[in-house]
């Protein structure tokens, strides 16, 4: 079929029983809201209003509209265009790579998951596990509150007979006279934003998606307040596997102290390998009390067991320490079980709760047993390692890094990555 025989749409038109926003009674009902008090979180919204940039982008368009309309910021590292911070579709692959998105889109644990590790607070209610009298406080509670919480809908478009399954969209109001409403709709090349009977709504919260299994549901965004952090890792999934090769082609050696096999393990760390973990730099203006808890995190982290083995193991060198002893901390809980000995027996004292700072150690035996593996899938994992050890510019250096935090002891526990969740920072559900 030729390019100029694809069959192309413009615009779908809305059920029956829906108001267009822009239609003299959508209009109506707006002035009415405004009137009664719950468009106070609109204007945010309206403000960083967007379209998806993708067919299956609905929940990244929407997380785009919601983390602008909370005006955080995406930081230093992550420019937009030229020396310009905003939040766009490309920034929000931490927890799922793009072209995946972009095959199956993205679930609400993995829509959290991008929200908080993008610095937002998240709640989510899956609808099974709630009521409509539930929602219908949430809704009101977005709608008559200016700047947070923001409400994310996940619907399914057939069940409002609309065409299209699962959908993600901010809701910005609500009409309590008429018991109405305003979805935000994102995919705005489709369906203009519309009022929707909230009934109707919540029982299109009720379909399971086919990915999780789970119903749909929706989801509250707050700011996070900052939180004191030592730094952040910039990994791809590339270079972050060949860093476990060149861990995995150390040799053993003939002592079996943990000094021994820190002193092998450094000398096995390619150069590059540090430059994935950045010291992070507090953003402006940063209160006091976060500055301090941060230098109290650095301290924390002199004091520790680990710290003092890297001293011992490595005590002439200029390498920032303070950074490989991170970076031994975050490294995948596969590594271990299939580290070479004697370097195993000592690598996998590091997961030892005795290792980690006093504000993490009560996590570890947690992250612990999240992150077990049976033997069949470390093997399954030995294999793909070795397939991927072969290739000739393993760190992959060129090409986009993903950034995310880790919060050493800091208040808001983070995904569990490595041996010690609590080191590694995405945010994802589990």
């Amino acid at each position: 079929m030729s390019e100029q025989s694809v069959a192309t749409s413009y615009k779908r038109p809305l059920p029956s029983g829906f108001v267009p926003f822009a239609s003299d009674e959508g209009r109506t009902l707006f002035q009415e809201a405004l009137t009664a008090g719950t468009m106070a979180g609109y204007f945010a919204l309206a403000e960083q209003f967007h379209t998806q940039a993708d067919p299956a982008f609905c929940g990244l368009g929407t997380l785009v509209v919601v983390l602008n309309a909370l005006a955080i910021d995406p930081g230093p590292h992550r420019p937009w265009k030229g020396s310009w911070r905003w939040f766009a579709e490309e920034h929000l692959d931490c927890c799922r790579p793009l072209p995946e998105i972009r095959r199956s889109g993205v679930t609400i644990a993995q829509l959290a998951c991008l929200a908080r590790c993008n610095g937002a607070r998240v709640e989510v209610q899956y609808s099974e596990a709630t009521n409509i009298e539930t929602f219908r406080q949430a809704v009101h509670d977005s709608a008559t509150t200016a700047g947070e919480p923001h409400l994310v809908v996940s619907y399914d478009r057939a069940t409002l007979g609309q065409t299209g399954s699962g959908h993600y969209s901010p809701v910005g109001g609500y009409h309590a006279g008429r018991d109405l409403v305003l979805i935000l709709d994102v995919a705005r090349f489709k369906y203009p934003p519309h009022w929707v009977p909230l009934e109707t709504l919540f029982r299109a919260l009720l379909p399971h998606d086919a990915e999780s299994r789970r119903s749909r549901g929706f989801l509250r965004f707050w700011r996070r307040a900052e939180v004191a952090s030592l730094c952040s890792l910039q990994a791809t999934a590339t270079n972050w596997q060949s860093l476990e090769c060149e861990v995995l082609k150390a040799k053993p050696v003939d002592d079996e102290s943990v000094e021994g096999s820190l002193l092998e393990l450094l000398h096995r760390l390619p150069a590059q390998a540090l430059a994935l973990v950045k010291r992070r730099t507090l953003s402006e203006p940063v209160p006091p009390e976060v500055l301090a808890a941060q230098d109290t995190l650095w301290l924390d982290l002199e004091g520790t067991e680990i710290m003092h083995l890297l001293r011992r193991a490595h005590p002439a060198t200029e390498i920032d320490l303070g950074t490989v002893a991170l970076l031994l901390l975050v490294l995948p809980a596969s590594l271990f079980p299939v580290y070479p000995r004697p370097c195993a027996s000592g690598l996998q004292r590091f997961s030892a709760s005795r290792y980690f700072p006093p504000r993490c150690a009560n996590k570890s035996s947690t992250c612990e047993r999240k992150l077990k593996r049976s033997k069949r899938s470390v093997c399954a994992r030995r294999r793909r390692l070795a397939h991927h050890c072969d290739r000739s510019d393993p760190f992959g250096l060129d090409s986009a890094m993903r950034t995310t935090s880790l919060a050493v002891g800091s208040r808001e526990p983070k995904l569990p990555g490595g041996p010690v969740g609590a080191m590694r920072s995405c945010g994802c559900e589990g």
